[in-house]
């Protein structure tokens, strides 16, 4: 079970969120992962979002999932997602896609991911690239809006002395909004975690 708490400055805006995300185990080899966060001033976060994926493990190393989302921003926005994986090693390379159904027609996005784990497993390296409207994970105001995008992203978790996590986070993307094409955004994230148990 995870407690998150973020703060955002952009555009002369500041913004909070809490999240709450639990990974609870359904029986052996089925699990899911299921979030809520609310944002107080919904500034640059959506007012609420709700989520959840289950996870299934499949023979010779595969791995299914199936998942939905639900943001508050101005109106209620809905997406569908899914997954397939492979375990190979110490790598787990994924693709993933995510789907806003609607009254338009489906405009799917796709994911690719590979993550390379070291030593027991803690500490791992992932690389991501996507394409599509929402190429990842969707978590603020500026992910709405994307007609198209292309996007890469190298995060690292490390474990120190078990209770502390740091992660690291770098991208690059280039995104076609409705009202405005051929826009880069780039990323550098830092986050520091203390685990109780």
């Amino acid at each position: 079970v995870f407690l998150r708490a973020y703060h955002a400055d952009q555009y002369s805006y500041g913004s909070n969120l809490i999240e709450l995300e639990a990974y609870p185990r359904i029986r052996t080899g089925t699990y899911a992962d299921v979030s809520a966060a609310w944002s107080p001033d919904a500034n640059l976060y959506a007012n609420y979002r709700f989520s959840g994926d289950v996870y299934q493990s499949l023979p010779d190393g595969f791995e299914v999932s199936g998942g939905y989302r639900l943001f508050r921003f101005s109106s209620n926005v809905n997406m569908a997602t899914g997954s397939i994986g492979k375990y190979h090693r110490n790598w787990l390379f994924t693709v993933r896609t995510y789907i806003e159904p609607g009254d338009g027609p489906l405009s799917p996005s796709f994911q690719v991911s590979a993550r390379r784990f070291f030593g027991d497993g803690k500490r791992y390296m992932t690389f991501r690239y996507g394409v599509g409207p929402s190429p990842f994970e969707v978590s603020s105001i500026n992910q709405i809006g994307i007609s198209s995008s292309n996007t890469f992203a190298c995060d690292y978790n490390l474990v120190l002395q078990r209770r502390w996590v740091v992660k690291f986070q770098t991208g690059f993307g280039e995104y076609d909004r409705f009202e405005r094409s051929g826009l880069r955004e780039y990323q550098l994230d830092g986050a520091i975690y203390y685990r109780f148990r």
